[in-house]
């Protein structure tokens, strides 16, 4: 199953639930570039997780990629609020009341504008033989004529 939940939606009630949390995600925030790095890149970035670029929201968050970073000593360490941040941020986008799970079909497609979407899957167990196997096609498409939406992240993250 294909989990997601709009940002937006996330983020509004984080700031009901707990307002006191909302400035952490406006601050620089380390992630790994797990298998991204190219040679002489640095393993890591900072970035927060929302801005707001021309009035618009924009979401960047993976979770394991910002818990991830944590690995590498010259990385700050996680604050006890940043911690709670990101557990929020998980429990929130993980309530039925936020997330909507889509079951695909041989031939289905699914377009997501990570900016204002976050997402998941399930868990799966996949079939041994091998014309049962799963197949999925992960396709990363950027426009660069986008108008709306964060143009760093549209360009690609610098160090």
């Amino acid at each position: 199953m294909s989990r997601i939940a709009s940002s937006v939606s996330v983020f509004n009630e984080l700031m009901r639930r707990r307002p006191n949390l909302v400035p952490v995600l406006f601050q620089p925030c380390y992630r790994d570039r797990e298998a991204d790095a190219k040679p002489g890149e640095p393993p890591y970035f900072s970035f927060p997780i929302c801005r707001y670029d021309s009035g618009r929201l924009g979401t960047l968050y993976i979770g394991w990629y910002i818990r991830n970073a944590q690995r590498f000593p010259e990385v700050p360490r996680l604050t006890a609020s940043r911690s709670e941040l990101l557990d929020m941020i998980d429990t929130i986008a993980n309530d039925p009341a936020f997330y909507l799970d889509m079951d695909f079909e041989p031939g289905d497609m699914q377009f997501l504008k990570n900016a204002v979407i976050l997402h998941a899957r399930t868990e799966y167990e996949d079939w041994s033989e091998p014309e049962k196997k799963r197949h999925v096609l992960r396709l990363w498409l950027t426009n660069f004529s986008f108008k709306d939406g964060d143009a760093e992240v549209r360009e690609g993250i610098r160090t």
